[in-house]
């Protein structure tokens, strides 16, 4: 997976002006977006592998208390599942 691929965390909202962190595989962390619809998004790192990767997201920097998974796969781009 080439990395910089977005996807929407789905069954949350936050307010528009927060700040979202996603953590992948328990150590690589990028800076995702809200919209103004405040859903929250994503951009997916660069990683040479394929098949479901864990990812958590925090709104401070310091506590990553949800999580998910989305499948990394050249075609494909799907979230299974936020929780919290």
């Amino acid at each position: 997976m080439l990395g910089g691929s977005i996807f929407t965390l789905s069954n949350i909202t936050f307010p528009p002006t927060e700040r979202i962190l996603c953590r992948y595989k328990g150590g690589i962390v990028i800076e995702g977006f809200v919209n103004a619809e405040g859903h929250a998004h994503c951009i997916t790192p660069l990683l040479f592998e394929k098949g479901w990767v864990p990812f958590d997201v925090s709104t401070d920097g310091v506590n990553f208390d949800r999580s998910g998974e989305y499948l990394s796969d050249a075609s494909t781009l799907s979230l299974l599942h936020l929780s919290t």
